[in-house]
């Protein structure tokens, strides 16, 4: 999403700490090019005010499919946010510019918000939240790490949903049926009763 919105051929995703020097090793041995983009992972939290967690963990949310009457789906899913760090680095100052002004009305607009669908039976939105202000480390042309070219530097906040799902006998389905035939007679059905968990 974030490469189709800002126009970035490829971003380097990592959790590695040596990310930065990988990049700069990468630059000087003109393996790569510029401009370059890479984001890594920050943080990762829970989010308690969007739900009743316990709740959730206690009997998970029910999702009834259709043609299904043995058994039904239950989600145990919960809210969290991650953090990312996100860093483009070019040496052209015009297209500097044009993804500070990107990254500032993509923060305005909500615009890296995207949905995910599992399989039929659920979607979730997932929103990547931009700060309003962006730091850029200017050019510095004795700089070591970044010879020549600028850094801009933005932490990125997903909102998104994890858990699991499962399969269960579905006590609130539709009513199962028991077909008893006596010898030389019709047969006929009885209802049987639901089952508490």
């Amino acid at each position: 999403m974030i490469e189709r919105e800002l126009d970035i051929a490829q971003i380097t995703l990592s959790m590695a700490t040596n990310v930065r020097q990988e990049i700069i090793r990468k630059l000087r041995n003109k393996e790569v090019g510029f401009p370059y983009a890479y984001m890594a992972w920050q943080s990762l939290a829970a989010v308690k005010e969007l739900q009743n967690n316990y709740a959730v963990q206690k009997h998970g949310v029910r999702f009834n499919m259709a043609g299904q009457r043995a058994t039904t789906t239950k989600g145990y899913l919960f809210p969290i946010t991650l953090g990312l760090d996100f860093h483009y680095i070019d040496s052209d100052p015009q297209r500097l510019l044009t993804m500070c002004q990107a990254l500032v009305l993509l923060s305005l607009t909500d615009g890296l918000s995207f949905k995910i669908d599992v399989g039929t039976i659920f979607s979730f939105v997932v929103r990547l939240e931009i700060p309003l202000e962006t730091t850029i480390n200017l050019e510095e042309m004795n700089a070591q790490d970044l010879p020549g070219a600028s850094d801009i530097n933005v932490q990125i906040i997903m909102h998104t949903t994890v858990g699991f799902f499962r399969d269960v006998s579905a006590v609130n389905g539709d009513p199962q049926e028991m077909i008893i035939q006596l010898a030389d007679t019709d047969s006929f059905n009885v209802p049987l009763p639901k089952q508490p968990l």
